[in-house]
């Protein structure tokens, strides 16, 4: 049986869709409105979605599938996929650090 959605997120044709609109609609933006639509767009996404969306980015560089005038906006979006993953994570670390251990002893006494 094949997948067409990880957990919560849209079917492949959809996000592919999606994400093509997207670029298109920020081709003709000037450097830093672009920035801001994409940082929009990454804010949205999970952990997953954005790591997997960074690793398909990655993939399309080291396969050459980049035209040289394009390497600019990837390297831009590549940045932002990474900020937000380091920034969920940075968050979710800060979440373990701030339990009070005393709470965690209740949680497994029960």
């Amino acid at each position: 049986m094949k997948k067409n959605q990880s957990s919560g997120s849209m079917p492949k044709e959809i996000e592919q869709s999606s994400e093509k609109i997207l670029e298109e609609a920020t081709e003709s933006l000037p450097l830093q409105e672009t920035i801001d639509v994409l940082t929009k767009q990454i804010m949205l996404l999970s952990y997953e979605e954005s790591l997997s969306s960074l690793d398909k980015l990655l993939e399309n560089l080291q396969n050459d599938n980049v035209p040289v005038e394009d390497m600019q906006r990837y390297y831009l979006k590549g940045k932002l996929y990474l900020d937000h993953c380091e920034s969920l994570l940075n968050n979710v670390e800060q979440e373990v650090i701030e339990l009070n251990p005393d709470n965690l002893k209740e949680y497994s006494e029960k």
